[in-house]
């Protein structure tokens, strides 16, 4: 389902700059690294070019410090390596960063905004989603106490609630289309929405939590 979240022209210019490079481009000035995050809309957060990685002995490893356990993020990265067979390649890379150790609504946001970014970046050869314990080549365990399997079930169910059709004008509980002149109220935790009369007409001032994440 798509959060409606819209892409900043800065980002779509500065792909195209990173898709074209031209022959007479100044090369230390050359796009190699660019952090995007929410905020209202997809912005460009960070610029890394060429000049800024020149003392840098694996760009790769580089990326991979600029994911914070905290915060979700989308990055653009022009790849330099080298085949097995001694061939130099360049291949732009779009990569999401959603660890488990953000905030729940951020990996959301970040989960079904990606389509709006990746329409943006046609062209793109490699999409990459990291999970933090693969990436860091860590084994993945998991709790078994109730608390964990809960929270892992509501993971679960974030996940195919955001890669599923577009339901934003139904009604979780009745199944009932949305109304112009109905009153409508949204969980703050799996983001889906009611009829305020269908869910016995909680506070609209207060936090809401549906029944299925209570």
């Amino acid at each position: 389902m798509a959060s409606g979240v819209k892409v900043a022209d800065e980002v779509k210019q500065i792909f195209n700059a990173m898709k074209v490079v031209k022959s007479d481009d100044d090369e230390k000035e050359r796009i190699r690294i660019v952090v995007l995050h929410i905020d209202v809309e997809i912005k460009v957060e960070k610029i890394y070019r060429q000049k800024d990685l020149e003392d840098v002995e694996d760009v790769y490893k580089f990326v991979k410090n600029l994911m914070l356990a905290d915060q979700c993020r989308y990055f653009l990265y022009d790849c330099h390596f080298e085949t097995k067979e001694g061939i130099k390649k360049e291949e732009l890379v779009f990569m999401m960063w959603a660890p488990g150790t953000s905030v729940l609504k951020g990996r959301m946001q970040y989960a079904s905004s990606k389509s709006a970014i990746q329409k943006t970046t046609q062209g793109v050869k490699h999409v990459l989603e990291f999970a933090e314990k693969i990436l860091l080549g860590e084994a993945i365990e998991f709790e078994t106490s109730q608390k964990a399997v809960h929270e892992r079930r509501l993971d679960i169910a974030t996940s195919l609630l955001i890669t599923s059709d577009d339901l934003s004008r139904l009604c979780f509980h009745c199944g009932m289309e949305k109304q112009d002149e109905e009153h409508w109220i949204c969980c703050d935790i799996c983001q889906r929405w009611y009829h305020h009369q269908c869910v016995q007409r909680p506070p609209v001032d207060q936090p809401y939590l549906c029944p299925g994440c209570t």
